[in-house]
């Protein structure tokens, strides 16, 4: 795991300020995912690491293998795919 101040500036530059995270009442809560839950994970604990509570975040465990099994979920798509 890297180090906490390195962790925190991640958050920052995908634009997750610091303050709106460690917040107890008012701050964002996050959703995180991947391909298969096992690297979303590893952000889980990164959240926690830099003092985000663990009520304000969730792991969808389906991630995309679940999703982009269904068809009838909604699946944005960007460029020419």
């Amino acid at each position: 795991m890297q180090p906490k101040e390195a962790l925190e500036r991640r958050f920052e530059a995908a634009n997750l300020p610091m303050d709106s995270l460690r917040s107890e009442e008012g701050g964002v809560s996050v959703v995180i995912s991947c391909g298969s839950g096992m690297t979303a994970c590893i952000v889980g604990l990164a959240l926690h690491q830099v003092g985000m509570p663990l009520s304000r975040w969730a792991l969808y465990d389906g991630s995309w293998s679940e999703w982009g099994t269904t068809s009838d979920m909604p699946v944005v798509k960007q460029g020419e795919d």
